[in-house]
């Protein structure tokens, strides 16, 4: 029963954190934030910034959230994509990096298009056989698609056919 419990409990945030991202209310927030906050735009701060993403762990994760929060980091988009990609995830980094992720969409309108357009080449490129750190890897940023997904921060449905015909191995029908 506690398992039922704790499945509803996760489906329920899953569709408020949705909620949260659809595209007006997302309008909205950044309007609001554009409006009301003066981030700060120390250029020292804002490249530490970026540097963090690429070595850190999920406490790291909640610090960056609340840097994020702080600093104009609109000249930076395309470098923190590059770190993000360039992490190595772990599996208790996931829950951190879609909530970074959200933080970031929601701030910056140039981050999610771009992160997911490079996160779909990446996970879609085939893989050397043998490498099992790759295919770790791989494992991971498939769930984390699964999870920005799950939380409304892209909505192509088409991607998760092209996967499973590349896991798989079959060809399209």
């Amino acid at each position: 029963m506690d398992s039922l419990d704790s499945i509803f409990k996760e489906k329920t945030h899953l569709i408020e954190e949705r909620n949260k991202n659809l595209p007006p209310l997302i309008s909205k927030k950044r309007k609001e934030i554009k409006d009301a906050v003066k981030l700060k735009s120390d250029l020292k701060k804002s490249t530490a910034f970026v540097k963090k993403l690429k070595m850190i762990n999920s406490d790291g994760l909640q610090q960056c959230i609340r840097e994020c929060e702080t600093l104009n980091l609109n000249l930076y988009v395309s470098e923190i994509v590059t770190s993000l990609l360039e992490m190595n995830i772990k599996a208790t980094d996931i829950p951190g990096m879609v909530k970074l992720c959200t933080a970031l969409h929601v701030r910056y309108e140039e981050f999610i298009d771009p992160f997911i357009t490079s996160l779909k080449e990446t996970v879609l490129k085939p893989l050397q056989t043998g490498n099992e750190d790759a295919a770790k890897q791989r494992r991971l940023q498939i769930r984390l698609l699964i999870d920005l997904y799950q939380v409304g921060l892209f909505d192509d449905i088409e991607l998760f056919r092209s996967l499973l015909i590349n896991v798989t191995g079959k060809t399209k029908p």
